[in-house]
């Protein structure tokens, strides 16, 4: 099918799909006229202006004009400008529905992140006694409990203490004094532990205790507040006043202090 712009009379091959884009309102490429393309259909090729004139109204290398191979001139149809803007309109649109659905998707993932943050603050706090063994821990997250007037004990195993070695006896009547060696028995370095001794009677029931500070037991040679590391050693000197005539036996024990200056000990009878 052709049609033919009233204005210029140059014609154009048209379709019917190129006709339903605009309802038929076109626009001439050669010379910038609008009209109804449907208004002037015809099934014969209409009669064209002379080839001076159209070059004359046509600007040089214009796309819109090509020479087909039936040997007629033909101009692609340029839609109304109204039609334009309907088409940039729903661009528009598309382009505000795109950036609603990377706005929600932003969403999502702040609000998964901000889970994510909220699941590891938790479960830092509720094992934070486990995680103050971690120095990078107990150096960074452990002051902030400190600030806060809350600070965390570390939650030390207490089982991996062994005594190897303990030499002691009671027939001093003023003092008892024990030698023993502790050995680390853990996967990790450990901080010196607090050491008990309990004097017993002669049916082995105790009669008394003390509790003895690192610093109390240790050799002048040794660092209280350094850890001991897995697999070494040390030697504890232990002495202490007897304030019974009953005492006939001691046990030893190895204890952490908690943050609530509980104690928490070995099995009872350690030795």
């Amino acid at each position: 099918m052709y049609t033919q712009c009233p204005d210029c009379e140059i014609a154009f091959k048209v379709t019917a799909d190129v006709l339903k884009q605009a309802a038929g309102k076109v626009r001439c490429g050669s010379c910038g006229n609008a009209f109804n393309a449907l208004l002037y259909l015809t099934e014969q090729m209409p009669k064209q202006p002379t080839p001076e004139t159209v070059g004359a109204d046509l600007p040089e290398l214009r796309p819109e004009i090509t020479n087909d191979d039936d040997g007629f001139t033909s101009t692609i149809i340029v839609p109304e400008k109204g039609v334009e803007e309907k088409t940039l309109e729903d661009s528009g649109d598309e382009s505000q529905s795109t950036d609603e659905s990377d706005n929600n998707r932003a969403g999502i993932i702040a609000g998964v992140v901000a889970l994510v943050l909220i699941l590891i603050v938790q479960f830092m706090h509720q094992s934070r006694e486990a995680l103050a063994t971690i120095p990078a821990f107990s150096n960074t997250v452990g002051q902030i409990y400190r600030v806060l007037g809350r600070p965390v004990q570390p939650s030390w195993d207490i089982t991996g203490w062994r005594f190897e070695v303990t030499k002691g006896n009671i027939e001093d009547e003023e003092a008892l004094t024990v030698y023993s060696r502790l050995g680390n028995n853990s996967d990790g370095p450990l901080p010196y532990p607090l050491i008990s001794i309990s004097l017993t009677d002669r049916f082995k029931e105790p009669i008394g205790s003390q509790i003895l500070d690192p610093n109390e037991y240790l050799p002048t040679n040794l660092d209280p507040r350094k850890l001991v590391k897995p697999g070494n050693t040390f030697n504890a000197v232990i002495t202490i006043k007897l304030a019974t005539e009953d005492a006939t036996g001691f046990k030893l024990n190895v204890c952490y202090r908690l943050s609530d200056r509980r104690l928490r000990c070995a099995i009872d009878d350690f030795k």
